[in-house]
């Protein structure tokens, strides 16, 4: 064993020269710098339950032998040595441990077709939530996590890179998108494994394992087969404006929701090259004071975590690292797919129909459309200034609620003036309740 074999903490630059050396590795690498990460702790042969399940469904019955063991490696925005890391394990005084937290990432005992071990289970921390006037929205959850005894916390999304034994770009889109479903509906969570060999219950001309992907209709077959419903919108036949128009007013309201946004794409090199097709999740979205959006933050499982994706023509067509980095000339939306609970009846294009109208009416008020529970609505109605507060709190409502706030807006800010409440278990727009704010 090499003297780095044996230590357990790492600068930056040594974690990623051992084993951050895949393409979405050498990103996460660039992305840790860019949260000012100084020092990583090396946790070896770290049972990873997705992956041992994985293991044991495909990777044990090969001829080759693999290893079950991980090795995870959590991230910090301190320097210490190994010798200051066993004083603070040993004093009981851990709390710069856990105030620099950063996140982890898992590291599989598998490689890629390019020999560099595939990157697991990654939980980071994400960009700063304001950036000038700007504000970026992200989907994230309270994730708790122990190293060598010491308990942590870490709010993020889960991420990973595609495992095409297991399962490829669909197959992990779906596995992201299960987190913040299992928080929010109880959803189990399954495997990549587990998770193509529920979809591939809906037949299709290609390979099962290894994966060669999912087609949009196994993906659906996956969500319902879990007791959800899902919600498509396709916008290929749409007009630019109609793309920005429905693509923001989608994006918002659902990442509003904490609700996960799969969403399938078209990558293209140049007009006589057959077009590729990839699927990735948006987890947040930067937007200026006017709420418009300015910037994507997309899991994309061969690039890496909270990819920068910058709108070029429309919201409809991006530019990231498939164009920056990988000789694409094109990358367009085709669809976006929501897995939502079966009681939200109102569905988003009868609902974004009416929004539509309002906004005609009254162009010189700026408008959102929101997906909210109750309990979190009624979380808002308490810690804001409005006039029929008493009444709102007291009132009987359902537990979705589509909600058109206006709003006035400049440069630096945003004043909320009203929301007006619409039944989201019912099968048309109905209002229930207006509310107006001081």
């Amino acid at each position: 064993m090499s003297h780095e074999d044996s230590k357990i903490v790492l600068t930056l630059r040594e974690a990623s020269d051992n084993y951050l050396t895949s393409k979405e590795g050498i990103y996460l690498s660039n992305y840790l710098d860019h949260l000012d990460t100084r020092t990583a702790v090396v946790e070896k042969e770290y049972v990873d339950k997705g992956y041992l399940i994985d293991y044991s469904r495909f990777y044990a019955r090969a001829f080759k032998s693999y290893e079950r063991f991980t090795t995870r490696l959590h991230f910090f925005s301190v320097d210490f040595s190994e010798d200051d890391f066993k004083k603070m394990l040993l004093s009981s005084n851990t709390d710069q441990l856990k105030e620099e937290y950063l996140g982890f990432t898992v590291i599989k005992p598998v490689v890629n077709h390019k020999n560099k071990p595939l990157v697991g289970r990654t939980i980071l921390k994400t960009y700063p939530e304001e950036i000038n006037h700007e504000k970026r929205y992200f989907i994230t959850e309270k994730y708790h996590v122990s190293l060598y005894g010491v308990p942590l916390e870490i709010n993020g999304l889960p991420y990973k890179t595609q495992d095409i034994a297991v399962g490829a770009c669909a197959t992990t889109a779906i596995w992201v998108s299960l987190y913040p479903l299992n928080k929010l509906f109880g959803i189990s969570l399954y495997s990549s494994y587990e998770i193509t060999e529920k979809s591939v219950t809906l037949p299709a001309e290609i390979r099962s394992f290894p994966s060669e992907g999912l087609t949009f209709n196994q993906m659906i077959n996956f969500i319902k087969s879990l007791g959800l419903d899902v919600e498509i919108i396709n916008i290929e036949k749409a007009s630019p404006e109609q793309k920005n128009s429905i693509i923001s007013t989608a994006v918002k309201s659902y990442l509003n929701c904490r609700l996960p946004i799969l969403v399938g794409l078209t990558l293209k090199k140049d007009e006589i090259d057959p077009p590729e097709y990839h699927a990735v999740v948006i987890c947040g979205y930067r937007a200026d004071a006017y709420g418009d959006i300015k910037e994507f933050y997309v899991h994309d499982d061969q690039i890496g975590p909270y990819s920068r994706t910058i709108p070029k023509d429309s919201l409809a067509e991006w530019e990231n690292e498939w164009i920056t980095r990988r000789g694409y000339s094109k990358l367009t939306v085709n669809k976006l797919l929501i897995p939502v609970y079966p009681k939200i009846r109102l569905s988003f294009l009868r609902i974004y129909r009416y929004f539509s109208r309002i906004k005609e009416e009254y162009p010189y008020l700026k408008f959102d459309l929101l997906l909210e529970q109750i309990n979190s609505y009624k979380e808002f109605i308490i810690k804001n200034s409005i006039e029929n507060k008493e009444e709102l709190l007291f009132s009987s409502m359902p537990r979705f609620l589509w909600i058109i706030r206006g709003t006035v807006s400049d440069e630096t800010k945003k004043d909320v003036l009203f929301d007006v409440l619409f039944d989201g278990t019912s099968i048309f727009p109905r209002i229930i309740k207006r509310v107006y704010f001081k």
